[in-house]
């Protein structure tokens, strides 16, 4: 009996040590601390497309907003973003844009040809609802 006891009590000791050394040697895990340094020349002044005129400002509405289009990436070419397709009347006074299904603003709302009418009366009429401060 007394032999029991000692095999018992020395599994007992060695499952701790095992335990012990399995939780305090393991690897830690390595946390990186990252820091972002971007460098501007200059502060927003606003963030309304259509109350923009310093390039700080339109600098960082490009990163937020998109439009129906936009530049392909390294050229002056015109390619669809949020319109898929687009036509030009004959006499080149109406462009007819196909809209991009599914996409939503932040808040939920829908992107639809309402908004698109909206954004562009707010832009070129000053005395636009939106634009009273």
């Amino acid at each position: 009996m007394k032999k029991v006891i000692i095999i018992v009590i020395a599994v007992v000791v060695v499952v701790a040590v095992a335990l012990i050394l399995f939780f305090t040697l393991r690897p830690k895990p390595v946390v990186v601390v990252q820091t972002l340094i971007f460098g501007s020349s200059g502060d927003a002044v606003r963030l309304d497309p259509a109350d923009v005129t310093d390039g700080e400002s339109i600098q960082r509405m490009d990163n937020i907003f998109e439009g129906l289009v936009e530049y392909k990436e390294g050229s002056t070419e015109i390619q669809p973003c949020l319109a898929t397709s687009w036509e030009t009347s004959a006499d080149g006074k109406e462009i007819t844009f196909s809209l991009r299904k599914g996409v939503k603003f932040h808040d939920g709302t829908d992107f639809n040809a309402d908004a698109v009418v909206f954004s562009f009366a707010r832009q070129y009429d000053t005395s636009h609802f939106s634009r009273k401060k």
